[in-house]
């Protein structure tokens, strides 16, 4: 049985639980074969988070994840009475979503250094450089997830069900998302109770 992956089975999650709980306490107290244990059983999970973030499940990801995993297990403190499965699939969700931001925010610096760099060599579009410029610093101007929702369907040519699924948030959220950085884009920045409220 794979760990925090069933539902629906309560007495089946609930055991899984309490197995995976034993497991981590034992595994803090140097057990190798517990960590090894605990390691085979959220390996499904890894993969499902991998899924969910990145639409594939590559082995580099894979393996940050493990990594992510083990310094769970070696972290985790069971005096304090916490849910091992619980806070390990919290933390590994966590992880993966800061991953795929940062690697977002990565792909968004190099385009901005591309557009850079083509600005450099050629002369004659300068309007366009500027333009580009010009919707990055708009863009910027967005809360964090609306920027993420136009990154996606707008700059990558995602669809709201791909941006939606990427993104882990229901389709409706994603375009509702959309339409509220588009009205903000077009109208100016607006106050933090203005975007919340609209």
């Amino acid at each position: 049985m794979n760990f925090c992956n069933q539902e629906g089975k309560s007495a089946v999650v609930e055991q899984e639980h309490l197995e995976a709980q034993r497991l981590a306490e034992l595994a803090c107290e140097g057990c190798k074969d517990s960590t090894h244990e605990l390691v085979e059983r959220f390996t499904p999970l890894l993969r499902g988070k991998c899924r969910q973030y990145f639409g594939v499940v590559d082995e580099d990801l894979l393996q940050d994840g493990i990594v992510k995993l083990l310094e769970l297990i070696r972290d985790f403190e069971p005096q304090r009475g916490a849910n091992f499965c619980g806070y390990a699939k919290y933390m590994i969700s966590t992880f993966y979503w800061n991953l795929k931001r940062k690697r977002i925010l990565e792909e968004s610096r190099r385009a901005e250094a591309d557009v850079s760099d083509e600005h450099s060599e050629r002369s004659g579009a300068c309007d366009y450089e500027i333009a580009g410029v010009e919707t990055r610093m708009a863009l910027e101007t967005l809360p964090e997830a609306q920027r993420d929702v136009i990154e996606l369907i707008y700059m990558q040519g995602l669809s709201t069900d791909e941006t939606a699924k990427r993104l882990g948030i229901s389709y409706s959220y994603a375009s509702k998302l959309s339409r509220r950085a588009l009205r903000q884009l077009r109208d100016g920045p607006l106050s933090r109770d203005e975007w919340r409220g609209s």
